[in-house]
């Protein structure tokens, strides 16, 4: 990952000018002091209508910054955070939904060659010392978190400047969320100057529908060889699905490395595993989930009596498929044969503690 680091598609100096007086000025008003993420603030892209919203990150005093959430998937993942009194434990839970441009201010150390070359090009210069050094990233499922592009640099730069002017009203009226409720979001106009509590549009943050993935689709000889094996009605297979960031990779297409995902069937009650396939994250779940269904039945040599699977979305690719060879899929949350595998294969070539 270290040499991954090092490389980035350059943003004009011009943009990154914009940008960095964009998050200059963010960082000066402080709004972690009176803001948190529980703030949300609304913002539309006016060139596109695409509605991102910014939480406000470091009520806590630890880390500073504000994401600018969008998609299905982050606009989703927010609206999660915000209405639940639970968060994600995992971490790669966290990076299925994660969808976002961020901001964060660190210290130098923390920085990589293409984040400083970006902030000498705009002529920074450090307000002080300690974490006041501004990091740009840009999150997207199934991709390692990654250096902005020049569209995100745009988008990045007017969020910032909208978000500001509802941090400034805020410092100004303390009371202004109230009254507002859990996952409502302050949506602030495009224009200049003082924003004014009567120009906010209140509206609740309704994330767009989840793209739903195709299910796993059988050739017409896979489901002859499958359907032809034997049925151990006594044996349960295991089926994960999981992102496996520690083996992350650089996409040569894309330009950014990828998180692979790990989609793995192992035998419950001997914890031998019939296959595992890694893939990009970025690809559609069933696709995954496809190669490890006809391997690992074709090397078991049988139909199991049942199939358990540990995330509904997971459940709901392998139904079809798996209905017509008479294998029914069940939920479980814990699966210790399959989620045994999954970490040593990350501790192994990554270094992920165990459980």
């Amino acid at each position: 990952m270290s040499k991954m680091l090092n490389s980035a598609s350059p943003v004009p100096v011009a943009v990154t000018r914009q940008l960095v007086a964009a998050a200059e000025k963010f960082f000066r008003l402080a709004p972690w002091r009176f803001m948190s993420d529980m703030h949300l603030v609304g913002l539309r892209d006016e060139a596109t209508g695409e509605l991102r919203v910014a939480s406000v990150m470091g009520a806590l005093g630890e880390v500073f910054g504000v994401g600018c959430y969008r998609g299905a998937a982050g606009l989703g993942w927010l609206h999660a955070m915000a209405t639940s009194d639970e968060a994600p434990t995992e971490s790669t839970a966290f990076l299925e939904g994660l969808d976002c441009l961020k901001v964060e201010w660190t210290k130098k150390q923390e920085l990589s060659k293409p984040d400083l070359d970006l902030l000498a090009s705009a002529g920074f210069k450090p307000p002080g010392k300690g974490s006041v050094w501004p990091k740009f990233q840009s999150a997207a499922p199934g991709w390692y978190p990654w250096f902005i592009n020049e569209t995100e640099a745009w988008q990045l730069t007017d969020d910032l400047g909208k978000l500001a002017r509802l941090a400034e009203l805020f410092a100004r009226e303390p009371d202004l969320f109230d009254d507002c409720e859990p996952g409502e979001i302050a949506i602030v106009p495009a224009g200049e100057g003082a924003l004014r509590r009567e120009e906010i549009n209140w509206m609740p943050l309704v994330p767009p529908p989840s793209t739903v993935s195709p299910p796993v689709a059988l050739s017409a000889d896979e489901e002859r060889k499958l359907a032809a094996l034997p049925v151990r009605e006594d044996l349960v297979f295991e089926f994960t699905a999981q992102l496996v960031p520690e083996l992350a990779f650089m996409d040569a297409k894309a330009g950014r490395p990828c998180i692979p995902r790990a989609a793995l069937m192992s035998d419950r009650r001997s914890y031998f595993v019939f296959a595992s396939e890694l893939c990009s994250a970025a690809a559609p779940l069933g696709e995954a989930a496809a190669k490890s269904l006809v391997k690992g039945l074709l090397t078991a040599k049988v139909r199991p009596g049942a199939i358990h699977a540990d995330t509904p979305a997971l459940v709901a690719v392998l139904t079809p498929a798996c209905a017509t060879l008479g294998v029914p899929v069940e939920f479980r949350a814990e699966l210790k044969a399959a989620h045994d595998a999954i970490e040593n294969l990350a501790s192994h070539f990554g270094g992920r503690q165990g459980r």
